[in-house]
């Protein structure tokens, strides 16, 4: 089968599907349905009764009706299919083929004969009236038309009543003749014995007749020509009747083989190539998933969902920094204030112990006193940043982070709408394509079992028809051919007698022909019986062959119109019914066959199953719930915005922001002043803890131990305050770097961002409607597969499937076997019986000559 996946690629590809469901290729089906009706009613039976192997045909082509449903089902629409073909068994054994063994110009001359002495129809007009389904004769009748119709036939039985009403007349008479002639012709031997009175003796025996001798030979060579033409078409009678029985055989076991290659082909094209359709079907549907998913997999994998969320995320570190800096800075302000009020107080606690010890300060103390000075560091403005920390923090807020989140996720759900979506569309097609195959599975289930009651009734005729010839061959076959053989054989034994006769005659002296009375007087006495018998042949002879001239071509014959005339009641029961197909003439039947029509159109199914109606099934697979969907989702997607509106003015405004203007180089120059500051008072402390512990070791009366200990304090925070400062300058560097948000200013970072979100928005504008024309060309491949499948189903059962071929061969084959086989042999044994019969006139009458002859 077709990759019905690369079909569905195809449409998608192109938007138009311009297969025709029509051009189905050739390579080579249901829930229950309920019955309205049982199977066939009484009126087959009845038909039945109404004439012969003509009505039985029709009726035989008429049980291959279906089971008509109550309803259709609803269904119809796919692209070309190729399915598998059945494998059918076409090893058909009827043959209507007939050999003639030599008599064929026989057959043919009596044919001849036969329609030499009758009219072209059977019947007279008006002869026989067909009144409510039955036959009778006519009210007004014609004898006298009658007679001169059937002229022909009562002249060939006027002449034979004729012969056998004359030839026993003719034998008593021929009979008192003879004895008298004799009795007077024994007186006169008496004196003509030995001479002729005078003494001399009597003359030599003169020569005898020519002429009729030999007219006599040849009538009888005749005679036997006729008898053994006889023999033989006794024995092809009943080698047909015997033939006629394998005839019965091959037929049964070509209906038996015709109903399996019906339930092949129909549980093929149903079952088999509907299955290679779901599979098809299927693969379209889990391609459409495919393509889906990959059609929005790649667009979410073009979005730069990643990138936005790092600087999302670079915001926050930015404000994160922001607080960072003015915490800090504020921390080396208070630090650098605390170390000057610890420095200032150092002074003050030593000039008091200097004042304290009056005159005794020691000039060394003065001096370092007098040293030490109050550091002066530069101011650490953070009012820009500070600005911008308010400015950031009225733009990023909660409500920001959670904006965009949400339209994040809404993009992300894009895939998994539409996946849910065309989920739920393969998993209720796949339930459809389920309930459509069985729905095939009961419609293939009619028409077997229509093929099956059709082959049923086919047995049981022919049952019956072998039943009749084992009857007819034990009752009456062993006398048939004994009587046939007999009656030839007397016919035969007649010419021999005359054979001898004639032998006789011609070898001896005296009454050389006498011997000639014997057959003479055996054909007077018993050609009356003969001749009797002979007409009762063919009168047989005649209605068969009749009969048969029927069968083997019905056309415009008499009793073909008779036939249909007959069945004009059951037909017009059947067509009020609406139960059974209507029930057409023989000649339709039997045409329409021998043109290898199919089974469906001889029967005429669409009246009844409808086939058709499958067509509708594709009804059941409606796609518009879920296009409607898919288009709703794909809609909703088409008018989220990565960004609102909201947020791109909250970043607009957070481009023109101080933050975007924040000047880094002036508040790093102030922390390098103010670190310059810091550097060289750690070492002007670290020199005033010395010196001061040496003036404290010189004058150990003086007590400065705090001083120095407060001194080391002092040393320790400046030492903090210069860890600070470079904390501080590391912050800011990378707060001036990670505003920047991986671009060459903070501006230029929230431009690109809102680039990005147009782009995305523009990109989910083009992209979006294409998961709706997957959907939309995904359905419409997926109908116009199942569409092109059911039109070929269709198609297949109609003119495909089914040929009834077979049947007609099983019917020719049948009236071979008798019309040709037997009734053919028939007409030839009476034909050639009467011609024997009709030339023992001529040859008693000069045997008859010759035997009164005095030698």
């Amino acid at each position: 089968m077709r990759n019905v996946v690369l079909e569905a690629r195809r449409l998608i590809a192109s938007d138009t599907v311009d297969k025709d469901a029509s051009g189905c290729r050739e390579t080579v089906s249901t829930g229950a349905v309920p019955q309205c009706w049982p199977g066939r009613s009484k009126l087959s039976q009845r038909v039945m009764s109404a004439s012969s192997v003509g009505v039985l045909l029709a009726l035989f082509l008429h049980a291959l009706a279906p089971f008509a449903p109550c309803e259709a089902a609803d269904v119809a629409d796919v692209a070309d299919p190729s399915y598998t073909l059945p494998t059918l068994n076409e090893t058909y054994a009827s043959n209507p083929r007939f050999i003639a063994h030599g008599l064929a110009p026989l057959y043919d001359l009596v044919g001849l004969f036969l329609r030499g002495i009758q009219q072209k129809d059977l019947l007279p007009p008006d002869l026989l009236v067909v009144n409510n389904g039955t036959i009778g004769l006519s009210e007004n009748i014609d004898y006298g038309s009658v007679a001169q119709f059937y002229v022909g036939i009562l002249a060939v039985l006027a002449v034979g009543l004729a012969v056998a009403l004359l030839a026993p007349c003719i034998g008593v008479l021929w009979c008192c003749c003879r004895c008298c002639g004799s009795s007077k012709r024994s007186g006169q031997r008496l004196y003509d014995d030995d001479d002729d009175g005078s003494g001399r003796k009597k003359k030599k025996r003169s020569g005898g007749p020519v002429l009729a001798p030999l007219v006599l030979s040849l009538v009888t060579c005749l005679i036997v020509a006729g008898v053994a033409i006889a023999f033989a078409a006794n024995v092809y009678i009943e080698n047909g009747v015997v033939g006629l029985g394998k005839h019965i055989t091959s037929g049964t076991s070509d209906i038996r083989l015709f109903i399996d290659n019906a339930e092949t082909e129909v549980n093929t094209i149903l079952g088999v190539n509907y299955n290679e359709l779901s599979t098809g079907l299927n693969s379209v549907l889990e391609g459409a998933k495919t393509e889906t998913k990959g059609i929005v997999d790649g667009f979410v994998s073009s979005l730069p969902l990643d990138e936005i969320d790092k600087m999302v995320s670079g915001i926050e570190t930015i404000q994160k920094d922001l607080d960072d800096i003015i915490l800090n800075i504020n921390d080396c302000t208070s630090s650098s204030n605390e170390i000057v009020t610890d420095i200032k107080a150092v002074i003050n606690d030593l000039q008091s112990v200097c004042q304290n010890l009056g005159p005794n300060c020691p000039q060394e103390l003065q001096d370092f006193i007098s040293s030490l000075k109050t550091p002066s560091f530069n101011p650490l403005t953070s009012g820009d940043i500070e600005k911008s920390i308010t400015d950031l923090s009225q733009i990023f807020t909660s409500d920001f982070k959670t904006l965009i989140t949400t339209g994040r996720k809404q993009v992300d759900n894009i895939g998994s709408q539409v996946e849910r979506v065309m989920n739920d569309a393969s998993t209720e097609m796949n339930t459809k394509i389920n309930e459509t195959g069985k729905d095939l599975q009961q419609r293939a289930s009619e028409l077997l079992r229509a093929a099956t009651n059709a082959s049923d009734t086919l047995l049981q005729v022919d049952q019956e028809i072998s039943h009749f010839q084992d009857r007819y061959s034990a009752s009456y076959g062993t006398f048939r051919i004994s009587g046939f053989t007999a009656y030839s054989a007397v016919i035969l034994i007649i010419a021999a007698l005359i054979t001898l006769g004639l032998v006789y005659g011609s070898c001896c002296s005296k009454t050389a022909y006498s011997f000639l009375n014997i057959p003479v007087l055996l054909i007077l006495l018993t050609i009356s019986v003969w001749m009797l018998i002979a007409l009762v042949l063919f009168i047989a002879g005649v209605a068969t062959d009749r009969a048969c001239e029927f069968l083997r071509k019905p056309g415009d014959h008499q009793l073909t119109h008779l036939v249909d005339e007959l069945l004009q009641k059951y037909r017009a029961e059947i067509a009020e019914s609406s139960q059974l197909p209507p029930l057409h003439s023989i000649k339709y039947y039997i045409e329409e066959c021998r043109a290898d029509k199919t089974m469906y159109e001889v029967i005429d199914l669409d009246s009844t199953i409808q086939i058709d109606n499958i067509l509708q099934f594709v009804k059941n697979f409606d796609f518009t719930p879920y296009l409607k969907t898919i288009d709703e989702n794909v809609q909703n997607v088409v008018n989220v915005k990565l960004l609102p509106q909201d947020i791109r003015n909250k970043i607009e405004d957070l481009k023109n922001s101080d933050l975007s203007k924040l000047g880094w180089d002036r508040v790093t120059n102030e922390l390098d002043s103010f670190q310059k500051t810091a550097q060289p008072l750690s070492e002007s402390i670290a020199t005033w803890a010395q010196t001061l512990s040496q003036v404290a070791a010189n004058y150990p009366a003086i007590d400065v131990k705090d001083q120095v200990s407060n001194i080391e304090e002092i040393l320790k925070k400046v030492e903090s305050l210069q860890t600070l400062i470079t904390q501080l300058i590391g912050l800011i560097n990378k707060s001036s770097s990670d505003v920047m948000l991986g671009h060459k200013s903070f501006p230029e970072a929230l431009q690109w961002l809102l680039d990005q979100a147009s782009n995305t928005d523009q990109l989910v504008v083009n992209t979006a409607p294409g998961v709706t024309k997957l959907a939309s060309n995904t359905a419409e491949g997926f109908r116009k597969e199942l569409q092109a499948y059911l039109q070929w189903a269709v198609d297949r059962v109609k003119s495909h499937a089914l040929k009834c071929k077979p049947i007609i061969n099983i019917y020719d084959s049948m009236v071979m076997g008798v019309c040709d086989e037997i009734i053919s042999p028939w007409n030839a044994f009476w034909a050639m019986s009467g011609l024997c019969l009709l030339l023992f006139i001529p040859a008693a009458f000069v045997a008859s000559s010759l035997a009164s002859h005095k030698s």
